[in-house]
């Protein structure tokens, strides 16, 4: 799916990711909205139809300013939220997503088949930056040196599903929003011709 859209189209595309982002990222300044975080559809979505390498780095840079724009703002003391010592394993996590977005483009297209490619894709990004995510807070936060992996795993275990639904969510929803602005292309370029 990467360069099929026109490098304007790009910019407004990781423009409207942006704001996606900010409207959603959870347990911040917006928590009282309904809609799932949106942070890593975003970077999956980048890596499968933005063609910048300069994406990725743009959503983590505002990832950054809304994580610490929310620890200063609220006061709360960085032990207890989510800026630990795991933090720049956030980099990595998410940087899993847009490798995978990036590795799903090449086989991936508006068939059938190229969505089920998408989604699995997407499940793969999900899972791979769940456990590096998760892996990391375990290991550096501070708060599960008395808990097994086994326990903090049984523990973890239950949010995966949201952080699947959550993506899948913001694919769908933008799956459905390039068909429909597909097809209002298709039809004002076939009334010009």
């Amino acid at each position: 799916m990467i360069n099929l859209l026109s490098s304007r189209a790009q910019w407004v595309l990781l423009a409207l990711m942006v704001l996606m982002i900010g409207a959603t990222r959870y347990n911040h300044f917006f928590n009282q909205t309904l809609l799932a975080d949106a942070t890593w559809a975003a970077f999956f979505i980048a890596g499968l139809v933005l063609s910048s390498r300069l994406a990725p780095v743009v959503l983590m840079v505002e990832v950054l300013v809304i994580d610490l724009g929310w620890r200063l703002l609220s006061g709360t003391p960085s032990e207890n939220g989510c800026l630990s010592a795991a933090y720049p394993f956030l980099t990595l996590a998410y940087a899993s997503l847009w490798f995978m977005g990036r590795l799903t483009a090449k086989f991936s297209d508006t068939s059938l088949k190229g969505l089920a490619v998408t989604y699995v894709g997407l499940t793969a990004g999900v899972l791979s930056s769940f456990v590096i995510s998760n892996a990391a807070w375990y290991e550096l936060s501070g708060k599960y040196d008395a808990t097994t992996m086994l326990e903090f795993t049984h523990k973890v275990a239950p949010y995966l599903i949201s952080f699947l639904q959550g993506a899948a969510f913001w694919l769908t929803l933008s799956v459905a929003v390039w068909f429909i602005l597909s097809k209002l292309v298709t039809q004002q370029s076939k009334q010009y011709h």
